[in-house]
């Protein structure tokens, strides 16, 4: 237990970046980290407050039906399913196949230690989840849902355990996933096809469930959300043991849903670890031609083999990829959806005459908004790791190197986002002046978020990294660059939305300053930006 809690020690400051805070002595990196762990315990609260707006919506809903534990149960599957999905594509890269495995392997601790003090890993980072899910939905049912006094000992505790089955099911799906792509010639893209699939799936089934909502009469709500309760509880029967517990007080009830998540969890920890060796193994292993034959090589441009190089760096990482593009693809589906489906409700609304002068100043910035969760630059130095003296050895200057990275960035979200605008055009009718702003908006925040992003991550790099998804969703650099892209595209709609009636200039205004501001930062970045790349290669 000890080479456990050390393991999972070392793991946790290696993630968080404690050690370089204690023995580095660049004062500018420890300010910036400290900042970063100032800044995360707010940003924590803000989702909290929007988890918890959610979840009153919910439990007054419900509650006014007699269901009020549903809510606190659909929050749980909501929890759960998140673990899920987030779990599955970091099972390969945190408990398999990570990248310090045969110095750890080497070292004079058990393979079960190893395993254990992954887990501890996993189940750490998926609690913060959790937490701001599942604190939020509690608070509300306390008071909104009536509860009694057990409730707050249950849910409370229940809520501490709430990640293991959900860890240990995807850590399964996630290993079979590897595994039989694998066995296939291009075994990420297999990965990232399947995960997208399963996503945007629930996705679907999710949406369809609450737009029937509104046009329902209470009765026929009631009856759905006892159907879904029934279905719910028999997919996943811990929900019924942690609804049964918190909002009823059965002590039975709470001792099977802890029981059984510390059983699952320590018997899957003893299991892999018998085998664990071997199924690194196997996912290691990769699949080869047979039937190599030689044929002319072809030349490019420095430029172009350096965006090829990003390009093949970037499908390979399926966390890379779920986690920049996931947004963007999600309102081209809806778009797409939409120009199909037609909803005759939507057509009814846009036909409100008072909307059109809303619709045309601010409908830009919805695609904007998520185009600037793309941030792939903002890793692509990261990314490089160790590695990073590669480029600086190759003839070409940091200046081709740090475009290669940018182009990467444009090549996915501009196709994208110029289809989203071209549909959202048509679906509302815009005139030119519309659909100028309806595509020259995104695509200025396209720009600033892929040379933001890169400047960001020259000046917060994180190359000491094990897993990939500390560089995707953890890394100092990531988050700032998200940050900084939300609040940009949100922050300036505001302000249009209060313009009154001079929106439509100030919709233009922006668009006008963002391009500005892309034209500086990309002067910093091939000057400022050129050199410290230069530095960070050396």
């Amino acid at each position: 237990m000890r080479n456990t809690i050390r393991l999972y020690k070392v793991q946790m400051m290696s993630m968080l970046g404690i050690n370089k805070i204690r023995y580095s002595k660049d004062k500018n990196r420890n300010l910036k980290l400290l900042g970063l762990y100032v800044g995360f315990p707010l940003i924590f609260l803000l989702f909290c407050f929007l988890s918890f707006l959610y979840s009153a919506l919910m439990v007054m809903q419900f509650s006014s039906l007699g269901m009020a534990h549903l809510a606190l149960a659909a929050m749980l599957a909501v929890s759960s399913i998140i673990t899920l999905f987030t779990c599955i594509y970091k099972s390969n890269g945190l408990l398999y196949g990570f990248q310090d495995y045969d110095m750890v392997m080497s070292l004079p601790v058990s393979t079960f230690q190893v395993v254990a003090s992954r887990l501890l890993l996993m189940y750490t980072m998926n609690l913060t989840f959790t937490l701001v899910i599942m604190l939020p939905a509690s608070a509300a049912y306390a008071i909104w849902g009536g509860a009694t006094g057990l409730f707050y000992v249950y849910s409370l505790i229940g809520i501490l355990f709430v990640p293991l089955v959900p860890i240990v099911v995807a850590s399964i799906i996630g290993f079979f996933i590897s595994w039989v792509a694998s066995h296939f010639r291009h075994a990420n893209f297999m990965k990232i096809i399947v995960t997208f699939v399963a996503f945007f799936g629930f996705m679907a089934v999710y949406m369809a469930f609450v737009s029937m909502a509104p046009g329902m009469e209470e009765a026929q709500i009631t009856d759905i959300a006892a159907t879904f309760m029934n279905q719910l509880n028999q997919i996943y029967p811990m929900t019924r043991f942690y609804t049964d517990a918190a909002c009823f007080g059965n002590p039975l009830a709470m001792l099977l849903f802890v029981g059984i998540s510390v059983l699952l969890f320590v018997v899957f920890a003893a299991i892999i670890s018998l085998n664990y060796k071997r199924l690194n193994t196997r996912l290691s292993t990769t699949r080869t031609r047979s039937n190599y034959k030689m044929r002319a090589l072809k030349t490019s441009s420095p430029l172009w083999a350096l965006t090829k190089k990003e390009f093949m760096r970037y499908t390979r990482s399926s966390i890379y990829i779920f986690n920049t593009a996931a947004g963007i693809l999600m309102v081209t589906i809806a778009c797409v959806a939409l120009l199909v489906w037609n909803p005759p409700e939507l057509q009814q609304f846009l036909a409100i005459p008072e909307l059109k002068s809303y619709i045309v100043p601010l409908a830009p910035f919805v695609v904007s908004f998520m185009a600037v969760t793309c941030y792939i630059s903002a890793c692509s130095i990261s990314m490089e790791g160790k590695q990073l003296w590669v480029l600086r050895q190759l003839p070409v200057s940091p200046q081709q190197v740090l475009r290669a990275k940018i182009l990467i960035n444009l090549l996915v979200l501009i196709p994208l986002v110029v289809v989203d605008a071209v549909i959202l055009s048509l679906m509302l009718k815009l005139d030119v002046i519309g659909i100028l702003l309806m595509v020259l908006n995104p695509i200025a925040y396209s720009i600033f978020i892929a040379v933001m992003g890169l400047y960001v991550n020259l000046k917060m790099p994180n190359l000491t990294w094990t897993s990939e998804a500390v560089v995707v969703k953890r890394s100092a650099a990531s988050m700032v660059a998200s940050f900084v892209g939300l609040f940009g595209a949100a922050l300036p709609a505001i302000g249009v939305f209060f313009a009154g009636e001079y929106m439509l200039i100030a919709s233009a205004g922006v668009t006008v300053l963002v391009f500005l501001l892309d034209i500086l930062l990309y002067t910093l970045l091939m000057t400022n930006g050129a050199k410290t790349f230069a530095t960070l290669a050396e």
